[in-house]
């Protein structure tokens, strides 16, 4: 289980600075609240993924599909949100 929250931190980590590296090297600069809301969304995938690897590890895959289906489908709603706001073109 500690070596699921260690690989899913670093994979939350290393999306956060592909974000960081994209809109440094496009010269974008977005407002607090996305930067907010992007930290806030990959807290969410944290959570949803550990808690996925939670129940596979107690050897309950339905619950891990069915919570991951429920508690997921918001955390991919609000990255889509995001990358077409980060990626929309200045001035509209």
């Amino acid at each position: 289980m500690l070596a699921a929250g260690i690989i899913i931190g670093g994979l939350a980590m290393t999306a956060f600075f592909l974000i960081f590296n994209y809109t440094q090297k496009k010269q974008l600069t977005p407002p607090w609240w996305f930067w907010s809301m992007v930290i806030s969304d990959l807290f969410y995938f944290v959570f949803v993924f550990l808690m996925m690897s939670g129940f596979l590890a107690e050897g309950n895959g339905r619950a891990a599909m069915i919570m991951g289906l429920i508690f997921g489908f918001p955390a991919i709603l609000l990255a889509v949100f995001l990358g077409r706001y980060i990626k929309r073109k200045p001035g509209k």
